[in-house]
């Protein structure tokens, strides 16, 4: 389709394109994530173990108290085993887990933000063919900022309502799918499982929400 033929579009069709844009975006971010710390692991793991004991010396370890208040305040991160095994724990052991996952969620975190961007432009400008920003881009915005508002408020529900429901999750994501794709490594397995379920879950559900929104959007642009 060429960039002329955007405006024979009907409405239904631009949302759908763009909705299919930003599902494909979401289920790459994932796909980018595991791909960046399963990079890291086997072609650097021993700048990725130095950049970790350079972290929980430099940043985790003369702030301990506050990541300590944090991951209590986000209990399932942890659950109520982990939480008293943390308490057991020396400074510099605690220091070390903390920059264990601080790390890895970083890298998984800033890979899937970096690959769900490049994807959804990708999809809007080559796959669907959208062409340049429309009057509404404004609105679009919101949506992303709901997205996110709806993504952080998802997390904190799980993290205080919802604590058991998401403690088991994170144990049958651990024990059956990240087994089944090739991780043995018990802490890695539930590492992988905690960054699904506390973050690309909410995620999703962020998605959702703004898709909502969008068409909301478009169906009352298209109408005036």
């Amino acid at each position: 389709m060429s960039s002329t033929d955007v405006k024979t579009l009907t409405s239904g069709q631009r949302r759908l394109r763009l909705s299919t844009g930003r599902v494909i975006a979401e289920a790459g971010s994932i796909a980018t994530s595991f791909g960046a710390i399963y990079a890291a692991e086997k072609l650097a793991p021993h700048q990725l173990a130095d950049f970790k004991n350079y972290v929980a010396k430099r940043i985790v370890k003369p702030n301990l108290p506050a990541f300590e208040s944090l991951a209590d305040a986000l209990p399932t991160l942890e659950g109520e085993e982990g939480q008293e095994e943390r308490r057991q724990m020396t400074p510099d052991e605690k220091a070390k887990k903390f920059a264990n996952v601080l790390v890895d969620f970083s890298i998984m975190a800033a890979a899937g933000i970096v690959g769900q961007t490049a994807i959804q432009k990708l999809c809007n400008e080559q796959l669907f063919k959208l062409g340049k920003p429309d009057k509404i881009t404004g609105k679009l915005m919101l949506a992303s900022c709901a997205d996110k508002a709806i993504h952080l408020g998802s997390i904190g529900v799980m993290n205080t309502m919802a604590v058991r429901p998401t403690q088991h999750l994170q144990d049958a994501m651990a024990k059956h799918v990240m087994k089944n794709i090739g991780v043995k490594d018990d802490d890695v397995a539930m590492s992988r499982a905690k960054y699904l379920v506390n973050w690309q879950l909410p995620n999703m559900i962020g998605m959702l929400g703004s898709l909502l929104l969008q068409d909301r959007f478009y169906a009352q642009h298209n109408n005036r």
